[in-house]
């Protein structure tokens, strides 16, 4: 028996959003909702929420920006956790991009606007701790550099933010922005 597509209810938002990211919004919520619905009723319950679960998270995390694709991928090569345990999640991502784009409109590191980025994030996951960690490039570092050298260089100099990039996870959301003086700001919000 093949399950027919649900089609999924989206919500109003003030913010104009592209239809890839619309799209990637509205499968997220249905779909535990739809795990758990054919979990209990089909007879391959197992191998079909396995299914489900993988077909969500590609559907939820694609497509993905240029610039977080880098940066998952530099975590990957890295053999971070965070980016080995955790499920990218739309939540997490939409956080890293503001941050990042702060950073690099402010031409600062840091973490302006923390307490709102927290605030929405805890009030949609109250079962998480949040946390968030940035780092800024060398000027005229490439987008893949600025990338690799977050996770092999920056972070893990710092035991604070190490110990929150190289953490198991239930989710995460990573970014990067380049500034106009050429620096590249990147970010990691991580649930777990």
């Amino acid at each position: 028996m093949i399950a027919q597509p649900v089609r999924p209810r989206m919500k109003q938002s003030r913010k104009h959003y592209k239809g890839a990211e619309i799209w990637r919004r509205a499968v997220y919520p249905c779909g535990q909702g739809i795990i758990s619905l054919f979990s209990s009723r089909h007879p391959l319950s197992t191998e079909l929420v396995m299914l489900l679960k993988l077909t969500l998270s590609l559907l939820c995390c694609l497509p993905l920006s240029r610039e977080t694709e880098l940066m998952v991928e530099a975590g990957r090569d890295a053999k971070v956790r965070t980016v080995a345990t955790g499920t990218l999640h739309p939540d997490f991502i939409e956080a890293s991009e503001e941050h990042v784009a702060m950073q690099a409109r402010n031409r600062r590191q840091g973490h302006p606007g923390w307490h709102d980025r927290y605030a929405h994030l805890q009030a949609k996951h109250p079962n998480l701790r949040i946390a968030e960690i940035a780092s800024e490039s060398w000027p005229n570092q490439t987008l893949a550099e600025a990338a690799k050298d977050a996770f092999t260089v920056s972070w893990p100099a710092s035991p604070g933010h190490w110990a929150i990039a190289n953490k198991k996870c239930v989710y995460y959301g990573t970014s990067m922005k380049r500034s106009r003086n050429g620096i590249t700001y990147t970010s990691m919000v991580v649930g777990y």
